[in-house]
């Protein structure tokens, strides 16, 4: 019944609750005694589950530390066998995927991301290198172009859309857009900007739902209550759009557009 290491896992971990759960020094003194070798580390591991066997001399040595039946040995080496190849093939079948997505993202017909290659798709999401490239799908220890911060990502992941942007410039974007909005519609500096009275009391019940930064672009969504997302006064953007880039460009000197203000019915 056993088909993965989980499985064996569980198996190897109950035979040791059955032997009446030696301790690991313990199970390497028997398995000493019977001629074989079992360290009490590689005992912990294996009774902890985080590990199998690593051969089938180990199993067979912790088999005789947990005291089982030499005449049961042969079903339990079947099974780790059985284990290994199904694990083997899964580690084929995944490597088969990731040499797939590569191939899609390579410029050559080799089906491989080259150094020079990697160099253009790093810095088209805002990172530099810090160390030499390794791999499409090897962690690589880059540095954000705007906020300098140093962080570990895989090449693959930055293709395929799912970490593009540097959290620490995310973070600090959106502190950067929330305190802007409070300080326009909570200290009145909406006066000062031109914006009237009516369109900042309107802007003062709504909030900044969003803010996503694209290296030096800014998305931001405002959500507003459904009475206030009807009113007309929303529907002319084009001075509260302007007038929050504005603020915003002032605090963030790294940022050279905000690409859309848009607002959104999640207030209800």
């Amino acid at each position: 019944m056993m088909r993965d290491p989980a499985d064996l896992g569980t198996g190897l971990a109950d035979v040791h609750e059955r032997a009446g759960a030696p301790s690991r020094r313990e199970m390497e003194r028997r398995a000493r005694a019977a001629g074989a070798t079992l360290s009490s580390s590689a005992a912990q591991r294996i009774v902890s589950r985080r590990q199998v066997p690593s051969s089938p001399e180990q199993l067979v040595a912790f088999l005789r530390a947990c005291e089982v039946p030499e005449r049961d040995h042969a079903e339990w080496l079947q099974a780790w066998t059985r284990v290994r190849r199904h694990q083997a093939e899964g580690l084929n079948a995944a490597k088969t995927l990731l040499d797939l997505q590569e191939a899609e993202a390579a410029e050559g017909p080799s089906g491989r991301v080259t150094a020079e290659q990697a160099a253009r798709l790093l810095s088209s999401a805002g990172y530099a290198a810090a160390e030499r490239y390794r791999g499409y799908h090897v962690p690589w220890t880059v540095r954000c172009q705007v906020c300098t911060a140093v962080k570990r990502i895989r090449l693959s992941d930055q293709a395929d859309g799912r970490t593009k942007q540097c959290t620490q410039c995310d973070n600090d974007a959106e502190r950067t857009v929330q305190e802007v909005w409070t300080t326009l519609f909570d200290r009145q500096q909406w006066k000062e900007k031109g914006m009237p009275p009516t369109e900042a009391e309107m802007f003062r019940r709504c909030r900044v739902a969003g803010v996503e930064r694209r290296q030096s672009r800014l998305h931001i969504t405002v959500a507003a209550p459904s009475e206030v997302f009807a009113t007309a006064g929303l529907a002319d953007t084009s001075a509260w759009e302007s007038l929050i880039a504005d603020a915003v460009r002032e605090k963030l000197d790294t940022v050279s557009e905000v690409v859309y203000v848009t607002y959104t019915d999640r207030l209800n």
